[in-house]
């Protein structure tokens, strides 16, 4: 159903920018109060969350935004430099189990290690 409503989207931006949808010449950021707001509470008491999920024909704009191939370039060449630097990890990147375990296990595997396990050493060596 998700899919349908972002294929639609899909269609009707490609070729098009997304303020040419808009009401009297508004651009995207005069949009506030369109993406979809959740409020989470892990503990039931005082720590509240708020989650946004941004509005399809935002994120379908975006998306077509970042794949052209001068953005796209600009974002895999930053990427690059990032993975250059050995303080930073990249661990949230899609992988490719070379196991008998499935992809998505392997990542959650991967996920676990490099997050919850490293924190935890962390944790020990600092206050």
């Amino acid at each position: 159903m998700f899919d349908d409503l972002l294929a639609g989207i899909d269609k009707k931006l490609t070729g098009n920018e997304l303020n040419s949808f808009l009401n009297n010449g508004k651009k995207p950021s005069d949009c506030e109060g369109v993406n979809y707001i959740i409020f989470n509470n892990k503990n039931g008491k005082y720590a509240w969350s708020q989650l946004q999920l941004i509005h399809p024909a935002l994120h379908v704009s975006l998306v077509h935004k970042i794949t052209e191939d001068l953005h796209w370039k600009t974002i895999t060449d930053r990427l690059s430099a990032f993975g250059k630097n050995p303080k930073i990890n990249c661990i949230g990147h899609p992988l490719e189990s070379l196991t008998k375990q499935k992809d998505k296990a392997e990542q959650i595997s991967n996920w676990w290690h490099e997050v919850e396990q490293r924190s935890i050493e962390f944790a020990l060596d600092y206050e």
